[in-house]
């Protein structure tokens, strides 16, 4: 397999239970949630129960689709894929 790059998702990809498959898959994306749940209580939480509209502000969007991201990366990090790029 060549080199492999992560791409991040931005504002517009948020979505009504964004991370509950990661959550239930991988540990180290569970992790991820926890520690931004640290910082930002509640955000695991919506992320997987609020609304299309509570998810389109802005002020929740920009958290939940950051964590998601980071999650999807943790956890593919944790089956050993290794970018050799982000963006």
């Amino acid at each position: 397999m060549g080199s492999v790059a992560f791409l991040f998702a931005g504002q517009g990809a948020q979505h009504p239970a964004m991370g509950v498959d990661l959550i239930e898959a991988s540990p180290a994306a569970t992790e991820v949630f926890a520690i931004a749940d640290e910082v930002r209580p509640g955000t695991s939480e919506q992320c997987r129960s609020a609304s299309k509209e509570e998810l389109s502000q802005t002020e929740n969007t920009q958290p939940c689709v950051f964590v998601h991201d980071l999650a999807a990366a943790a956890a593919l990090r944790e089956r050993g894929v290794v970018p050799a790029a982000c963006a």
